[in-house]
């Protein structure tokens, strides 16, 4: 439930020093993620612990992009997005992508 949900986000943005979530808001089946970190090796971070995590599925890193402060210190903001399927529950094949889908055999002459 979303108790869980919450608990695997904080272990995700704690296992990215200095990343910060701005917003986290649902879209259809899924959760958007806004934030700001003071590097791209943390937004790095998020995503590959999202990745491993077996609840989370299709995360999608929409976009990045420096947007220094004012005082000159470095800092990347980010949008991404994923699929929560708490366990016990069938991934949605749509959610599952194409990479899940077998590929077809070459025809005649391929």
């Amino acid at each position: 439930g979303p108790t869980r949900l919450m608990m695997l986000v904080a272990a995700a943005v704690q296992a990215a020093p200095g990343l910060y979530l701005q917003s986290v808001s649902p879209k259809a089946d899924r959760l958007l993620f806004s934030g700001s970190s003071r590097s791209v090796t943390s937004v790095a971070s998020l995503v590959a612990k999202l990745e491993n995590t077996p609840t989370i599925h299709d995360v999608e890193l929409r976009q990045y992009f420096e947007d220094d402060d004012k005082d000159g210190r470095l800092n990347f903001k980010f949008d991404l997005d994923f699929a929560y399927q708490p366990a016990g529950r069938e991934v949605p094949k749509q959610v599952m992508g194409t990479a899940s889908a077998p590929h077809p055999a070459p025809g005649p002459g391929i």
